[in-house]
Formats: C-alpha cells, sequence, structure tokens
C-alpha cells in the first residue's frame, strides 16, 4: 500500500530545513538586532508543522492503527500516545513567542526555548523516519 511517505518525508526534510535556517539565525552575532527575521522563520516552522501534524493525525495514524499487523499497530500506538507531548510544548512556545515583540523582549529565553523545542522536534522526526515510517510496508 502507498500512503504518500515521500510527502511526509519531504515534509520533514522542509521542517528540518526551517529548522536549521532559524537555528542559524539564532547563532548569529546580530540575533538581537533581528527578532523579526527569526519571528519569520518561527511562522514557517508553526505552519508547515501544523499541516503536517494534521496530515498525520488524520490520514497515517488511522491507516497504521488499522493495520491487521499488531507490531504496526503498536509502533503506531506508542508515536500518536508519545506526540501529546510535544505538540502541547509546541503549541505553548508558538503561543509565547509568535507575539508582536515577544522575541526582542527576550532574545536569550528565545534562544534557550527554541533551541529546545528545535532539539525535541529534530529527534521525533528522526524518529518517525527511523521507526515509524518504514512500517509502512508491512500495513495491510
Amino acid at each position: 500500500m502507498n500512503f504518500g511517505l515521500e510527502l511526509y518525508w519531504r515534509q520533514h526534510a522542509d521542517l528540518l530545513r526551517a529548522a536549521a535556517e532559524l537555528e542559524s539565525e539564532l547563532a548569529g552575532p546580530r540575533f538581537a538586532h533581528s527578532a523579526e527575521a527569526a519571528r519569520n522563520h518561527l511562522v514557517q516552522i508553526s505552519g508547515k508543522l501544523t499541516v503536517h501534524l494534521q496530515m498525520e493525525d488524520r490520514g497515517l495514524y488511522p491507516a497504521f492503527l488499522a493495520s491487521a499487523d499488531p507490531r504496526v499497530r503498536s509502533v503506531a500506538t506508542r508515536f500518536r500516545d508519545s506526540m501529546g507531548g510535544l505538540k502541547a510544548s509546541a503549541d505553548a512556545f508558538f503561543r509565547a513567542w509568535l507575539r508582536p515583540d515577544a522575541i526582542a523582549a527576550d532574545p536569550d529565553g528565545f534562544r534557550v526555548d527554541a533551541r529546545a523545542l528545535l532539539r525535541a522536534l529534530a529527534e521525533r522526526i528522526a524518529a518517525e523516519d527511523i521507526e515509524l515510517y518504514p512500517l509502512a510496508g508491512r500495513l495491510g
């Protein structure tokens, strides 16, 4: 069965690229003076992540959870259940830091929070790419 995993992998690559661009912005010497650029990267990440999670929730996870293979169902359940924490953290992060002037008001706090979120996102993407998505061949 083909569940369009190419699109999910492409979305992962897009998210990682956007995250790398934000990380580059955070590491730059002018970061404190370019909060708007960081906010623009954040808007991109937020949008990409929202679309990706909705697609997984509506398409990928239901297909995995309906699989006849108990291993596929077990892994998908574990991933789906663990997603709640990351999603809640990401939602809180975006609510806090996408407010106008929030980044400029506390660039050091933003840098710490952003790096924590980017690290968690990269870890989740790697886990899905290595463990979850390869199970698609076992769906049925």
